[in-house]
C-alpha cells in the first residue's frame, strides 16, 4: 500500500485542483450549480486506466467548500463516479447526507441532500472512503435546485405481498426491472425494515412504498428456493399508479428438513461486498434461510444480539462462525464462540491437516472447504494439491481433514465449475476421502441472494427459531444431507438415507429418490452415479408451470464391489430476473449412499479394494489385469495409482493397456487417468 495524501486539500488549495470557491447564482440553469467540474483520483494506488486524471492518487478523500443558502426543503446532488468497490459516506456540514453505493461502470447519480443540509454562506462537502484502499473516479458534481423527486418526476408505489393461502402479510424479496429487462433505480426506500439497491427491495413487513421514475415495468415477489412467485406490470406516469397486490404460496414442503445457508457475509465485518449486518440479517428473513451461518473473513460473528435487536429470532437460528482465509485457501468453521479469538489464518505452507487442527483447536465442530477451484482451477487448493480429478491422488501434505466441500457456489462463474468440482469429488470419494457436499451463496451483497445455493439438513423441528445446532452440526459429520441450488432433493436405498451404509441383497438396489421445486423451475434430469459412473438417468418429471414433486425409483445393477451411490439433478438456466445467478443452472446433489456388497459388514472405497488387489497381486500389469477383472473401472484406477510408482515411466502407457484387457469403461477410465497425469506433470514442470 502507497502512501498518498489523505485529504484532497481544502480552501487554501483548492484552485491546484480547480475546485476553489463556488459562489451561489441567483438563478440556477438547468446543470444545477457547479461545485467541482473535473474528475477526481481517490485512493491511495496508481491506476492507469483512467485517462482524464493522474495515475497517482490525489488523496483519499474529496473535501470541497463552496457556497450556498441553506435549503429548507430537500435538495439533490449530482455526481459521476466509476469503480466503487465500497461504500463512500457524503457528509455536507460535519452531518451525514447520503451513502454513495458502489458502482463499477462510470455513472451519474444523484443523492439527496435532506432540508437543512446547508447553511448561508460557506458550506464544507467531504466524500469519506469506508476502505481507504478503494481507488475511485470520482467529480463532476453540481448542487442541483430542484429536489431528486422534482428532478427524476418520481412517483410513490405501494407493493403489498401476501401469503396466497392465509393472506397474512409477507416478509419477500422484490425485484423490479424496467421495460428493457434492467434492475430499476428505486427512490425513497431505504429505511431500518428494508434492504434496498437498484432493482431490490427486500422488505419484512408485507407492505412497503417507494418511488420510481415515469415508465414501465415489472415487479416480482419471491421468497427463496421453496416458494412461488408472482409478479405485476405497472406503468408509472401522469396517473397515479395503482396498489400493486402480489401473493407467493410456500410450494416445497421441507418438512423434517431445514434450509442451511453457511457461507454468508457482511460488509460491517469482512470489508467488501456492500450488505451491512443489518441488512444481511433481513435478507436472511426474506429469502428463507433457516440456519444462518455467519462466515465473515477472519471473525467470529455473532448475529444474535442485534437478530434480538430488530426482532428476527422467530426468522431464523444463527451461527457464529468464520471463513478462515488462508492464503492456500478458505475454509468455513463453526460453531464458534463470539468472544474467543478467530482461528489463525496465517501459514507459511499449504499444510491443511494443521490449517484445519487449528481451527478445531477453536471449537469448531464443523469445518467446510469453500470454492476448492476458485479463483482458478490450478491455484484454488485443489490445485495447489496438484488433485487427480481422476483417481483422487494430491501431494502428500495435501489430506483434506474436512466435513465438508462446496459443489454449489451461487457466485462462482458458470457451469463449468461445478462439472470440474463433481469431477474432483468423485475421485476423492474414489480415492476413500468421504467427504459431502453442500449448497452455499456465498452472499456478499443485497443482490446476492442468501440462500441461492442451500443445503437442506435432517432436523427434529420445523420451527426455525428452534434447530439445535449440534444435532445439525452431527448431521454434518454423517453426511445425512444434500446440496441444492434451487431444487429439493433427497436419496435413499430401502429406507437407508444420506450417509448411511447398507448391506446390499439381492441382483440389483432400488435408490427411492424425491425431487421437489417450485413452480418457476424446471428440474431437467435425474443422474444416477455408481463409483463415479453413470448408473441411471431419466427425465424429472414436471408439468409447466406447476410446482414439481416427484418420487422416483431408479434401480441399478448389483455393483461387483462394495461402491457410492449418489444423485445430481442438473436443470437448465432459470431466467427471471428475481433469481439470476452466475452459475447458470438450477440442480440438486444428494450425498453418498455406501453399499456393503460382500457382506463383510463395512465399506470398503475402491481404493481400499485396489490396495487389497496389489498387495496380493503386485505391480507387474499382466497378474495386475488378471486380479482385477471382478472389479470396476474405479477400483482399476486407483489400482494404476497404486501400482505406477514401480514402474518405468516409458512403460506407463502401455502397462495401462494392459490392465484395461479391452474392456471399453476401463479404457476410458485408465485413458482419462493418463491425460491427467500427464497434465499435472506439465503444469509441475511449468511451475519450476
Amino acid at each position: 500500500m502507497r502512501s498518498c495524501p489523505p485529504i484532497v486539500p481544502g480552501l487554501a488549495a483548492l484552485a491546484a485542483f480547480g475546485l476553489g470557491w463556488t459562489s451561489w447564482p441567483e438563478a440556477a440553469q438547468d446543470g444545477g450549480q457547479v461545485l467541482d467540474a473535473k474528475l477526481h483520483h481517490l485512493g491511495d494506488s496508481e491506476v492507469a486506466e483512467w485517462a482524464e486524471v493522474s495515475v497517482q492518487p490525489q488523496g483519499q478523500r474529496l473535501e470541497l467548500e463552496f457556497e450556498a443558502r441553506r435549503n429548507p426543503a430537500e435538495r439533490a446532488l449530482r455526481l459521476t463516479v466509476q469503480d466503487a468497490d465500497h461504500p463512500w459516506t457524503l457528509e455536507v456540514n460535519g452531518r451525514k447526507a447520503a451513502t454513495l453505493r458502489p458502482a463499477k461502470e462510470r455513472r451519474t447519480l444523484y443523492l439527496e441532500l435532506p432540508a437543512g443540509a446547508l447553511r448561508n454562506g460557506r458550506n464544507v462537502l467531504r466524500l469519506i472512503p469506508t476502505n481507504s484502499s478503494d481507488d475511485i473516479l470520482v467529480g463532476d458534481l453540481h448542487l442541483m435546485a430542484e429536489s431528486l423527486r422534482e428532478l427524476m418526476r418520481l412517483q410513490d408505489v405501494v407493493v403489498q405481498v401476501r401469503d396466497a393461502d392465509s393472506g397474512q402479510p409477507l416478509a419477500a424479496r422484490l425485484t423490479i426491472v424496467d421495460a428493457a429487462g434492467a434492475p430499476a433505480p428505486v427512490y425513497y426506500a431505504e429505511g431500518p425494515r428494508t434492504a434496498v439497491r437498484d432493482g431490490i427491495v427486500c422488505q419484512r413487513d408485507g407492505a412497503v412504498r417507494f418511488s420510481l421514475p415515469p415508465g414501465r415495468y415489472t415487479i416480482w415477489a419471491a421468497r427463496g428456493t421453496e416458494w412461488g412467485a408472482d409478479r405485476a406490470e405497472l406503468e408509472v406516469g401522469a396517473a397515479p399508479p395503482p396498489q400493486v397486490e402480489l401473493s407467493i404460496r410456500r410450494e416445497v414442503d421441507t418438512r423434517g428438513w431445514i434450509a442451511a445457508d453457511t457461507h454468508l457475509h457482511t460488509y460491517t465485518y469482512s470489508g467488501h461486498g456492500d450488505a451491512t449486518v443489518e441488512e444481511r440479517l433481513l435478507t436472511l428473513a426474506v429469502d428463507g434461510v433457516e440456519l444462518a451461518v455467519a462466515t465473515d473473513h477472519n471473525h467470529n460473528t455473532d448475529y444474535r444480539p442485534l437478530q434480538r435487536a430488530l426482532q428476527l429470532e422467530s426468522a431464523f437460528t444463527a451461527v457464529t462462525g468464520n471463513e478462515v482465509t488462508t492464503e492456500f485457501g478458505h475454509l468455513n468453521a463453526f460453531p464458534l464462540d463470539p468472544g474467543a479469538a478467530p482461528p489463525r489464518h496465517e501459514y507459511a505452507t499449504p499444510d491443511y491437516v494443521q490449517i484445519v487442527h487449528g481451527i478445531r483447536d477453536r471449537g469448531a465442530q464443523v469445518v467446510v472447504l469453500n470454492h476448492p477451484r476458485w479463483p482458478k482451477p490450478a491455484e484454488g487448493p485443489f490445485g495447489i494439491a496438484r488433485l487427480n480429478s481422476v483417481s483422487g491422488e494430491r501431494l502428500e501434505f495435501a489430506r483434506f481433514p474436512i466435513d465438508a466441500m462446496e459443489i454449489f457456489n451461487a457466485t462462482e462463474e458458470g457451469p463449468k465449475v461445478v462439472d470440474l468440482v463433481l469431477a474432483d469429488w468423485f475421485a476423492l470419494l474414489n480415492h476413500g476421502a468421504g467427504v459431502p457436499v453442500v449448497g452455499t451463496s456465498d452472499s456478499h451483497t443485497v443482490g446476492d441472494i442468501v440462500g441461492q445455493g442451500r443445503t437442506y439438513l435432517p432436523s427434529r423441528s420445523d420451527d426455525p427459531a428452534r434447530i439445535s445446532v449440534d444435532g445439525i452440526c452431527a448431521a454434518f459429520r454423517r453426511g445425512e444431507f444434500s446440496a441444492s441450488l434451487g431444487i429439493f432433493a433427497t436419496a435413499d436405498v430401502g429406507g437407508h438415507g444420506m450417509g448411511s451404509t447398507l448391506r446390499v441383497r439381492g441382483d440389483t438396489v432400488t435408490m427411492n429418490l424425491r425431487v421437489a421445486c417450485a413452480s418457476w423451475v424446471l428440474p431437467g434430469t435425474a443422474r444416477v452415479y455408481c463409483n463415479g459412473r453413470l448408473a441411471a438417468e431419466l427425465a424429472v418429471p414436471h408439468a409447466p408451470g406447476q410446482p414439481t414433486d416427484a418420487r422416483l425409483h431408479v434401480a441399478v445393477p448389483r455393483p461387483a464391489q462394495d461402491a457410492w451411490l449418489v444423485c445430481v439433478v442438473r436443470g437448465p438456466e432459470q431466467t427471471q430476473p428475481f433469481w439470476r445467478t452466475s452459475l447458470r443452472m438450477v440442480g440438486a446433489v444428494t450425498n453418498p449412499i455406501y453399499l456393503d456388497a460382500d457382506g463383510d459388514g463395512r465399506y470398503s472405497s475402491p481404493r481400499a479394494i485396489a490396495q487389497r488387489v496389489v498387495d496380493q497381486a503386485g505391480s507387474a500389469p499382466e497378474r495386475l489385469a488378471q486380479a482385477l477383472r471382478p472389479y470396476d473401472a474405479a477400483v482399476a484406477v486407483q489400482a494404476a495409482s497404486l501400482a505406477a510408482p514401480q514402474w518405468a515411466p516409458a512403460d506407463f502407457a502401455a502397462n495401462l493397456q494392459v490392465l484395461a484387457g479391452g474392456e471399453p469403461e476401463r479404457t476410458q477410465a485408465l485413458q482419462a487417468y493418463a491425460r491427467e497425469v500427464t497434465a499435472l506433470a506439465a503444469a509441475a514442470a511449468g511451475a519450476e
